[in-house]
């Protein structure tokens, strides 16, 4: 803006006039005011130092660059171009740049650019012609880190009007080298015409309020289409000049060659073809000797063009060792267009203690002196990821830089650049030594397993999705003469086997049992070994489970130890089990639904008679509760049998046993897995139910076989869900015709969390499970959904709630194996529980106190189900009492209208669900009496005061309001005196209307002893004698009954 100003103000004071000038812009200067002018110009020499001191004309280029080359499209300052394959045309994108720092600045006025004309020279052997477009790729970044930032972007030109003409131009060259002959590449010349136009201004290259013209950039304008004729080894064609003659430029009506914009002004002298720099720009150097062309001089508006023979994408076939990760690759059809990694890439999620499986591969181009450029690298399983990585020294990056699916390249060189095994050609701008060599492509493969199933929501248990998967990378590029290839990568999710680890201050988490098994040589030898139990396991060797069969046997000569399996039948016992994560020399997982004791045998060798005796380690730790295990020499325990729980004691809590014999070269290992059975009791209706323990077939009709034909239900994210296969850790809503005792067998569930039983909870209500022991429910906690995310948490002061078929949803303190339960969390992420169990506490001192103060509405419908809600004069905290969403429709449930469980209000609504006519409501503990209406209609129903009940008969009455008054403002009223009473006293009540009353003496064992009064009675007061002279002493209820009034008092008769 000073700057601006300044300007304006030296206009004013020189009187510049800007009229519209000739054809580009115009200058006219008073000198009477010059010395003005100097003194102003020294005033605002600092501002003006960072912007434009006069318009400069456009320069055009092809290779983007004052005095050089733009490395992003051009490593080398060349354009390297394959030729095409057999029939298959190949065409390529020849960017044009523009600088524009046609700017008004200095007393000049630029008139903005509405059309441009210039010419494209080529030689027609090595191109023909097709289009001249305003969008094509564009790079960013150095060599060897050139970003491709997109296939189709638009020029600062896009949307112009281009049209274009081709034809032979026999100047081909001759502005450069004026000696070529017209017999020779001249005749081989033609040139395409360009004349673009636009009713808006050509758009600057930079900021003319921060930059000078020489901050400003080359950007693309346009874009020549050229289809590749040449083919290499003619030395006419293989390597050719591009260029933009200095012959015809034109901007609006402006010849830059040859007219000047400012005529008469000396900083704007006509330019004439000698003065190139002016508007071209580009490379100016001496090329004798250095490439095999006609033209030895390379000029500004110049590039030069190589063609030649497309290359092939490959892969290294062995690791380079520079990183432990890297594996090899391997030409699956010797046609080089599928590839396949070496080994299956696996995952032990909790041995290898990583969330995500990598290796390293190597990418290149065959054979020398090749290029592809807009490579896309892209997967076609969402579990499937890659990276570019560094391996030391110069790397190249994909873009996006991070783990993804697709990526871009702007290109992979293979020796076209840089010593000492490439072309080598000398760069112009790094003092004629060629370039450095581009490095190769070190590709990082990631196998995630969380992405397993991302296309199927309804499984989240990470276990599910154990198993080989087979996913392909992609590549792709126009200059290479296969695409696309493909790579093919096998990702092996190892199962977890079942054990557990339940050492002190250690989370809970599958690993199954580890032996260690050492020699006693000089320098003592050991190895690790895993066995366990897993759902799917067999006795043959398990990919699933990490398992893989040895293909040689063992060298008894070394010290070694394995599992070989009996009566496998795939041959795994000839040579033994092995572990493809390599930390266990073997692993061995069998059935975890076995009903028999499981033998696991282990052959070994002490690497030599002396390097005995052999110490065996295991921790009982990883036993899981009632397994029972056992070691044993192979003929049955005739030379030694150890209970594995209790063998020698070892410090850090494991335990051993040593074997002495050299002859004893195998041991067997019993094991008993435990086994849990657990019963079920569930009320005809529905119920709200979990698993008790883990069955060895979920599906619900095969867990609840009595079910009555409704698929489970449970709730998450904000809706009901049916779900066919049952889930540890989840609650469903389940309905049975009758009745029912289920008994259900299965593993122990000790812990739920993400690793063994993933829950998801999501904001707001979810239906969760119990453990298979019961649990308070403060061994409630969240994991969060995503790696260093937030957990959710327990909204403060909501209860946990059970469902009852008889009375609803009900306030828990503790988990009940067999159970399903209701939370309430905020934010979302895995559902947590763990034993060992404490004992359930008490409702915070908040809500005890409110419910023990509180006032109790029972309901009871037709089926002798009982809802119970409370009333109170207190303001508890604003969250106590929240219910849960309405269970399914048919289900008995009550609540008041602001869906808790606790009302405050005078005169709080009630709300009645699935309930059988008639009600009957009866208040308990209260001082107050009620009106009951029909919320719906207004219409009066009864009163309800305390210790008494109202009946409502009608069915379409499904919300009632309770309008409180005390007894005596409704008319009713009871009263004995004295009290206690010796022989006599009196009975005193009082009724609104006339009625038909009863009043009656129960005992204590609720027995009618004596019926006082039955007949009618008018309002007001009624009184009765009461002669107890003829019954014992003891406690006694008196109760009147009047219509839809029931009252009662207590009374003691003594003696």
């Amino acid at each position: 803006m000073i700057a601006m100003r300044a300007i304006m103000f030296l206009h004013q004071l020189t009187g510049v006039v800007m009229n519209r000038g000739y054809r580009f812009g115009q200058r006219r200067v008073q000198q009477s005011v010059a010395l003005a002018a100097l003194l102003l110009g020294m005033l605002f020499t600092t501002v003006l130092d960072a912007q434009p001191v006069r318009p400069e004309i456009p320069k055009l280029s092809l290779t983007g660059r004052e005095g050089g080359y733009n490395p992003s499209f051009y490593p080398d300052g060349r354009l390297w171009v394959p030729a095409a394959v057999g029939n298959q045309p190949r065409y390529i994108l020849v960017p044009v740049f523009i600088k524009n720092c046609w700017v008004t600045a200095g007393g000049y006025q630029a008139r903005p650019i509405y059309s441009i004309r210039f010419k494209f020279q080529y030689d027609s052997s090595a191109f023909r012609a097709v289009g001249v477009q305003t969008r094509g790729p564009v790079y960013s970044g150095t060599h060897p880190n050139v970003r491709l930032d997109g296939f189709d972007v638009p020029t600062i030109a896009d949307g112009w009007q281009i049209s274009w003409n081709d034809a032979p131009d026999t100047t081909y060259q001759t502005f450069y080298e004026p000696l070529i002959p017209i017999t020779n590449n001249r005749l081989r010349g033609r040139r395409v015409n360009v004349v673009m136009q636009s009713s808006t201004p050509l758009p600057l290259t930079g900021d003319p309020t921060v930059q000078d013209c020489n901050g400003f950039d080359y950007m693309p304008l346009c874009y020549i289409k050229l289809e590749v004729k040449g083919r290499p080894g003619l030395l006419e064609s293989d390597v050719s000049p591009l260029a933009i003659p200095p012959d015809s430029i034109y901007y609006n009506t402006l010849d830059v060659i040859n007219e000047s914009p400012f005529p008469g002004d000396v900083n704007y002298p006509i330019q004439g073809r000698i003065n190139k720099d002016r508007y071209l720009a580009g490379i100016r150097y001496q090329r004798t000797g250095i490439e095999p062309a006609a033209v030895n001089d390379v000029e500004v508006g110049m590039i030069y063009a190589h063609i030649y023979n497309p290359g092939r994408f490959d892969f290294l076939p062995q690791p380079t060792g520079l990183d432990p990760n890297e594996i090899a690759v391997v030409n699956v059809n010797n046609g080089d267009s599928l590839f396949a990694i070496s080994r299956v890439v696996y995952l032990d999620p909790v041995l290898q203690g990583q969330a995500q499986a990598r290796v390293r591969v190597n990418v290149t181009l065959k054979p020398d002196g090749v290029r592809a450029k807009n490579i896309i690298v892209e997967s076609d399983q969402p579990w499937l990821l890659f990276q570019g990585v560094s391996a030391g020294g110069p790397f190249k990056q994909l873009n996006p830089t991070g783990v993804v699916r697709r990526a871009t390249l702007g290109y992979i060189d293979r020796n076209i650049l840089g010593p000492p095994n490439g072309i080598g050609f000398p760069d112009a701008v790094n003092n004629n030594q060629p370039n450095i060599p581009d490095p190769l492509l070190n590709l990082d493969i990631v196998c995630d397993p969380n992405a397993v199933g991302f296309d199927d929501p309804n499984i989240q248990d990470p276990n599910e999705f154990a198993g080989k998967y087979e996913g392909y990378i992609t590549f792709r590029s126009e200059d290479v003469e296969i695409s696309p290839v493909r790579l093919r990568v096998t990702f092996l999710y190892i199962r977890v086997p079942d054990e557990t680890y339940n050492g002190v201050s250690t989370v809970w988490a599958p690993r199954g049992i580890e032996l260690k098994i050492r020699n006693s040589a000089p320098t003592p030898q050991q190895t690790r070994l895993l066995f366990g139990t897993g759902l799917r396991a067999t006795v043959n060797a398990d990919s699933l489970f990490g398992e893989f069969a040895y293909q040689t046997p063992p060298n008894n000569a070394q010290f070694y130890a394995r599992f070989f399996p009996i009566n496998s039948t795939d041959g795994s016992q000839d040579n033994g089990l092995g572990d493809f994560t390599g930390i266990f020399s073997s692993r061995d997982i069998r059935n975890i639904y076995d009903d028999t004791t499981i033998v696991y045998r282990v052959r070994f060798s002490a690497g030599g008679a002396l390097n005995y005796p052999v110490v065996v380690t295991w921790d009982p730790r990883s036993f899981p509760d009632g397994a029972q295990l056992f070691l044993r020499d192979i003929e049955g325990g005739q030379i030694f049998s150890v209970d594995m729980r209790n063998a020698t004691p070892n410090p850090d809590g494991t335990m051993s046993y040593t074997i002495r014999d050299a002859q004893v070269t195998a041991f067997d290992i019993e094991y008993t897995p435990a086994r849990a059975v657990r019963q079920t009791m569930n009320a005809k209706g529905w119920n709200l139910v979990s698993l008790p323990v883990r069955p060895s077939d979920n599906f619900y009709s095969v867990v609840f076989p009595n079910l009555q034909g409704v698929t489970p239900i449970k709730f998450s994210q904000d809706i009901y869900q049916q779900e066919e296969r049952l889930k540890v850790g989840v609650g469903y809503f389940v309905r049975f015709p009758n009745p029912d005792t289920t008994i259900i067998s299965g593993v122990l569930v000790k812990q739920i969390n993400s690793r063994l039983f993933p829950v998801r909870v999501y904001d707001g209500w979810n239906t969760v499970g119990a453990l298979s022991v019961p649990v308070s429910v403060d061994r409630i906690t969240f994991e969060p959904a995503t790696l260093g995310g937030t957990p959710p948490i327990r909204v403060p002061l909501t209860f946990v709630y059970e469902y009852q078929t008889n009375r609803g949803y009900r306030a828990v303190s503790e988990l009940t194996p067999g159970k399903g339960y209701w939370i309430k969390v905020r934010g979302q992420g895995f559902y947590n529980l763990s034993a060992p169990t404490t004992r359930g506490n008490a409702p915070s001192d908040e809500l005890s106190t409110l419910l023990q103060s509180a006032a109790e509405l029972s309901i009871l419908d037709a089926a002798h189900r009982n809802g119970v809600l409370y009333v109170t004069d207190l303001r508890p905290s604003e969250l106590i009492g929240e219910m849960p969403p309405l269970p399914p429709v048919g289900t008995f449930d009550v609540r008041f209208a602001t869906n808790t469980l606790i009302a405050t209000d005078a005169n709080p609504v009630v709300r009645i669900h699935g309930a059988e006519y008639p009600l009957t409501l009866r208040l308990a503990k209260s001082t107050h009496a009620y009106t009951i209406l029909d919320a719906t209609t207004g219409t009066e129903l009864g009163k309800l005061l305390p210790g008494a009940s109202a009946t409502i008969n009608d069915p379409n009455v499904t919300a009632v309001r309770l309008l409180r008054q005390t007894p005596a403002e409704i008319g009713y009223s009871l009263h004995v005196t004295p009290n206690p009473v010796e022989t006599t006293g009196l009975v005193r009540f009082t009724v609104p209307e006339t009625s038909v009353a009863t009043v009656d003496i129960y005992d204590a064992l609720g027995q009618r002893v004596r019926q006082l009064y039955s007949g009618t009675v008018t309002p007001g007061e009624t009184t009765l004698e009461l002669n107890t002279a003829e019954l014992p002493a003891g406690t006694y209820v008196v109760k009147v009954s009047s219509g839809i009034y029931t009252a009662v008092e207590r009374i003691t008769i003594v003696r």
